[in-house]
């Protein structure tokens, strides 16, 4: 199941990739869409703390930002060759 889920989000990731000719892709777009919902929260609740709260979203965009886009992190989305050969041999 889990594998099935990283090769979705995979082929999403590498469509949106072209695309946007390379602009843009989901370690974009994901914080970039949190941010957004912070932002949402912010002009339509103020800064009330709510069912959840602008600096939850604001939080969350920083953080997937900062974790999806380390230079020292392999890619995660990315399948490695090793994880390719050991997918071929399970395979019947």
């Amino acid at each position: 199941m889990a594998h099935s889920v990283t090769q979705v989000v995979s082929t999403l990731n590498a469509e949106i990739g072209r695309a946007t000719d390379g602009i843009v892709d989901l370690q974009v777009l994901m914080p970039l869409g949190l941010s957004a919902l912070a932002l949402r929260q912010i002009l339509v609740k103020g800064l009330q703390i709510d069912e959840i709260p602008w600096y939850a979203m604001a939080w969350y965009a920083f953080d997937s930002f900062v974790k999806l886009n380390r230079s020292d992190a392999p890619p995660v989305l990315q399948p490695t060759l090793e994880s390719q050969l050991s997918q071929e041999s399970v395979l019947p």
